[in-house]
């Protein structure tokens, strides 16, 4: 019944054109763990239509992620209601931050752990929830929350220190950003997990935020049909010119590796600028783009992304494993197996640790 009325919300309901914009954040996380699913199916030698190549959209799709979750956290802080000074502030945004992460990671943890095939040992486990390693999908799990607990920082600095002015807080980025090319991180496998190494993504979130919060403080720019038309067309070319990013960096051998040297670092902050100038765009724009990320379809997947994408690997691994049917048919199973576990898996382990955010200070 739950998950009925959950679909009727999406497919019934006519959204405020507020609500819109909130919606097609919903259906950015959509379109991203589409990217990084359909990328991690075709290194498992699957495909849906072999004419698209997702060579490369995975990672851009965690680096969408990255951007979508700085931008959502530090816009909750560029709120003129939002007190900094109040403790239970913080004590509320570090609860909230572990309920959103490790209900469900301990799940699959715990799965891991258990399950021969996927060769996790308990100490391997414990490693992972003590973000001490990332393998596989989960390399991004502690560098999402390294970047929480780094968070209050920038935000205590932005909004008491640099009273939420632009140009300031550019510059304060830039330099936090420019800081992060002189860190060297070893071995590999520590960088990898390393928030120091895709910190620019994450900045150019929060500097996001910041713009559209001003931008909303401008009522003749967002009546303004002009405008309006500039920021569609800049949606759409930042998101052409990310296309063409990903189709020049895999004619590179390797270069989703990408270590720590410079240019690699340049890369990151090419991804995050585009995104993030592209989340802030689509927002303000004349409604074209936003009008495909708001559909339910596309706002349902984004609903249930989290669990997709710490189910789908193994999903992925396993079924192409035991299914022996032409690709087009094993992938199409594979990815309704993988939405439906992701499914329940909201429903039964998500949600209700969702609700319980109702009764923590706002």
């Amino acid at each position: 019944m739950v998950v009925i009325e959950k679909v009727q919300s999406l497919f019934v309901s006519k959204p405020s054109q507020p609500a819109k914009k909130i919606h097609a954040l919903d259906g950015i996380r959509g379109f991203a763990i589409l990217f990084v699913f359909f990328d991690h199916a075709k290194g498992q030698g699957l495909e849906l239509f072999p004419i698209l190549n997702p060579d490369g959209f995975g990672k851009a799709g965690v680096y969408l992620f990255f951007v979508l979750s700085s931008f959502l956290l530090a816009g909750q802080f560029f709120r003129e209601d939002c007190d900094l000074g109040r403790l239970s502030l913080w004590g509320s945004y570090a609860l909230k931050r572990v309920l959103r992460i490790y209900p469900l990671y301990i799940c699959i943890m715990l799965l891991y752990g258990i399950v021969p095939s996927f060769k996790y040992q308990g100490s391997d486990v414990l490693s992972h929830l003590f973000l001490q390693e990332g393998k596989d999908q989960f390399w991004a799990i502690p560098v999402e929350f390294k970047f929480y607990l780094f968070l209050p920082v920038l935000m205590w600095l932005i909004v008491k220190v640099l009273k939420k002015n632009l140009g300031l807080t550019t510059l304060f980025l830039a330099a936090v950003g420019s800081t992060s090319f002189l860190v060297t991180i070893n071995p590999p496998e520590v960088a990898r997990i390393s928030l120091v190494k895709y910190l620019p993504i994450f900045l150019f979130g929060i500097l996001a935020a910041l713009i559209h919060a001003k931008l909303q403080k401008q009522p003749q720019l967002q009546d303004s049909s002009v405008f309006g038309n500039i920021a569609e067309s800049m949606a759409i070319l930042s998101l052409m010119a990310t296309v063409g990013l990903i189709v020049a960096l895999r004619a590179q051998p390797d270069w989703w590796i990408l270590q720590q040297s410079w240019s690699d670092r340049l890369v990151f902050i090419a991804f995050g600028g585009l995104w993030s100038l592209f989340m802030v765009a689509q927002l303000h724009g004349r409604g074209l783009i936003r009008g495909i990320l708001s559909h339910p379809i596309i706002r349902f997947v984004g609903t249930i992304s989290f669990s997709m994408y710490l189910w789908h690997m193994a999903l992925i691994g396993y079924t192409n494993a035991h299914l022996n049917l032409a690709q087009p048919i094993k992938f199409s199973i594979i990815l309704a197996i993988t939405f439906g576990i992701s499914i329940m898996s909201f429903f039964v382990i998500e949600r209700p640790f969702f609700r319980l955010k109702k009764y923590l200070p706002q």
